[in-house]
């Protein structure tokens, strides 16, 4: 729909309250919403009042061309244009035509003067046009007209019968409102704002309508002489008639607080009647008057007038409407100062859910330690957008209130993870006109601290399905962006299903489930001394202080992947482990560790000594020419050493799941457990995590996919780790 734009709207209603102000009493001293102090209910008469002007305005346009509209219920009207065009050859003619040139020729005495004829042939055509407007099947308008237009060649300028498709504008929510009884319903729910209603959208609604079929059909009409040949009309002077036509639709209140009632509706709309049939009268003598000879007449010419108004009243009202919506937001940003943004409405938020919940409900930013209790923090895990953690409520599960969670490192081996739960809600904030903003899950470690990271999600009977999994020790950081997807809310969801078929139903709602219960997202984080401590039998908080040794065990660990057992504390003669000092413990794991360093460094020599044979072997054979070939096949104990992230996930292979694991199974410090959901439909949730298999060690890594979720819980803990 065509509308306004600023200065042509403040032009055109600055020229209508100066109408006002002269049709309707000096006493009511009428003046521009924006111009008189009121209240809000003002807002809600007000456009009630204009939407009442403009269905009597549009009553008055279809009565002007020979409606009688009455106030209808439920029967169904129409407002129809139909149209067609023929044309069929007539006759041939050739003239001679003399052309403005000549040529002189002189001859001895005599001077001639030649001119040059040209035979040209003429094609005439006789076009016929037959338009028809119907409102209720009853005809407003009916002609018939014909004309003979000539052409240079001889093909039919025209098909022989054309039937344009009918242009027709469902009425009935015009008539339905006659006599003033367009009413707002402020009781209903979906009734936010004087225009955001459904009364309101659809008064604009059938407006936008009017005016495209409007101009549809005035598009028609100024085509007419274009087709016929026909001259001397001026069809820019009459659309202009049409726009200087009085419309009853301005947004204006009384000063003297005078509510707008019934008779300045009449008022106003008698105005705009009399306006439109004098604007008539002044065109009906310009032109030809209707004949069968003559397509474009007076009959077309008063169409064109009440076309052209009936789209300006339509354009009026829904730009007027709209002045009011714009209106109300200019007086709530004055009223607060400045325009809000989705941070100011999030700060906003955060003020009153301070008030709202229970200390220990009370929203907080998504931020952990991961630690053993009792010990400083290894680092931390928070999920952010931008640089500011997002805020959730969390609700803390001790470990005997909460089932264990559990994941398959094969077929054969089982991790039981138990220990503290906290369960997240998240709800977001954004407007409609805004783009969703990135999330992003920061893992940070102290130096010389370490700690395993899983994600994955939790499914039914709390199954937890890694994902992803890294090793963040030693100042690492790691920021990965959740690539969120969001699934239809519940009400999206009903309302969509309710027209499919019972197995496409019961497909979608089986389906659905599945995404409910597994894409709740999951963060797992175990730290690695607590863990080093079971396998090796020392007792806790042994290697707390034990830097060196603890960088040792992790080195031989993950890059040459030596079995736990190997380097773990024993004693075959003591009775009573308990009584044996720690540093004894301490003593014998770091002999093993010794060793075992041994052991690879003579590896090592081995290997090196092997590829300087190798080399001196090729050397030699390349400087005689040799036929013979010597292979030489060095130790391939060193070649052990694998990447980063291979050496990783082998470590954590080898804490949860390698054969040598006691059979008592090791425990965990504090760790943190942590998803997020949004069961209030609003925001986004991280969900559903996806990401390449390995992670290098960097500042940033591969962004994980998470899916939102609307319904879903969440929830987040820490605990000890079992091996089956």
């Amino acid at each position: 729909m065509n509308s306004y734009s600023e200065a042509v709207l403040k032009s055109r209603l600055e020229k209508g309250i100066a109408k006002v102000r002269h049709v309707l009493s000096e006493t009511k001293n009428p003046a521009l919403v924006s111009h008189v102090p009121h209240q809000y209910d003002d807002k809600f008469a007000l456009v009630e009042f204009m939407c009442r002007c403009a269905v009597e305005g549009a009553a008055n346009g279809l009565r002007v061309l020979g409606a009688n509209p009455q106030r209808t219920e439920s029967r169904r009207v129409c407002l129809t244009m139909k149209s067609r065009q023929t044309c069929e050859y007539v006759k041939k003619e050739t003239r001679d035509v003399e052309q403005p040139t000549s040529y002189v020729q002189k001859t001895n005495q005599n001077t001639t003067t030649h001119t040059i004829v040209t035979k040209v042939t003429d094609y005439y055509w006789k076009v016929t046009l037959y338009l028809t407007l119907e409102l209720d099947a009853k005809p407003l308008l009916e002609r018939t007209s014909s004309a003979t237009i000539t052409t240079s060649y001889e093909a039919t300028p025209y098909p022989a019968d054309s039937i344009k498709p009918a242009e027709t504008l469902d009425v009935t929510w015009l008539f339905r409102n006659l006599g003033g009884s367009f009413t707002i319903d402020r009781t209903h729910s979906s009734c936010h704002t004087p225009v955001r209603n459904k009364q309101a959208v659809d008064a604009m609604a059938f407006f936008a309508e009017l005016q495209s079929w409007c101009s549809k059909f005035t598009a028609h009409l100024t085509s007419i002489p274009k087709t016929v040949q026909q001259q001397g009309l001026d069809l820019s002077g009459l659309q202009q008639h049409a726009v200087d036509v009085f419309v009853p639709v301005v947004p204006f209140l009384n000063q003297n607080k005078e509510p707008l009632c019934a008779a300045t509706l009449t008022t106003l709309c008698d105005e705009q009647k009399s306006s439109l049939t004098s604007t008539i009268n002044d065109i009906m003598g310009t032109l030809p008057k209707s004949t069968p000879i003559t397509c474009f007449t007076a009959v077309e010419g008063k169409a064109l007038i009440v076309s052209g108004h009936l789209s300006q009243l339509a354009m009026t009202l829904c730009a007027s409407v709209m002045s009011i919506e714009s209106l109300l937001r200019e007086q709530l940003v004055a009223a607060i100062g400045k325009e809000v943004t989705p941070d100011d409405f999030t700060q906003y938020m955060r003020y009153h859910e301070a008030k709202i919940y229970k200390p220990e409900f009370s929203p907080k930013g998504f931020s952990h330690t991961v630690k053993t209790p009792g010990q400083d923090p290894e680092g931390t895990v928070t999920i952010s957008q931008g640089d500011t953690p997002i805020t959730t409520i969390c609700r803390e599960y001790p470990p005997h209130e909460y089932v264990p969670l559990s994941f398959s490192l094969d077929a054969a081996s089982v991790v039981h993870i138990k220990g503290t739960v906290r369960m997240h809600e998240y709800m977001g904030h954004k407007f409609s006109t805004e783009s969703e903003k990135d999330m992003k899950l920061v893992s940070t470690a102290k130096q010389f601290s370490g700690y395993v990271m899983m994600l994955g999600r939790i499914g039914t009977g709390g199954v937890f399905t890694p994902k992803h999994a890294m090793i963040v020790k030693n100042k690492d950081c790691f920021e990965l962006p959740l690539i969120l997807q969001a699934i239809p809310s519940a009400q999206k969801f009903r309302d969509t299903v309710e027209s499919l078929s019972p197995e496409q139903r019961a497909f979608a709602e089986a389906y659905r489930g599945m995404q409910l219960e597994a894409t709740l997202f999951a963060i797992v984080t175990a730290q690695i001394k607590p863990h080093l401590e079971r396998v090796l039998n020392l007792p806790p908080a042994s290697l707390t202080k034990e830097i060196m040794l603890t960088q040792d065990l992790l080195d031989l660990f993950i890059t040459y992947h030596i079995p736990s057992g190997i380097l773990s504390y024993s004693c075959d003669t003591c009775e009573d482990e308990e009584e044996v000092a720690t540093s004894v413990k301490i003593d014998q794991v770091k002999k093993h560790v010794q060793e075992m360093k041994q052991v690879l460094q003579g590896a090592k020599q081995e290997e090196l000594q092997g590829a300087e044979m190798h080399q001196a072997l090729h050397h030699h054979h390349h400087h005689h020419h040799h036929h013979h070939h010597h292979h030489h096949h060095p130790q391939a104990f060193y070649a052990m050493a694998q990447q980063p992230m291979q050496q990783s996930v082998a470590f954590a292979d080898d804490l949860f799941g390698a054969p040598n694991i006691p059979n008592r199974g090791f425990a965990a410090g504090g760790g943190s457990f942590a998803t997020c959901s949004n069961p209030f439909n609003t925001g986004v949730n991280p969900f559903a995590t996806q990401a390449p298999p390995s992670y290098p060690q960097a500042a940033a890594a591969p962004p994980v996919h998470a899916e939102a979720v609307p319904e879903a819980s969440g929830h987040e803990g820490s605990g000890d780790v079992e091996e089956d």
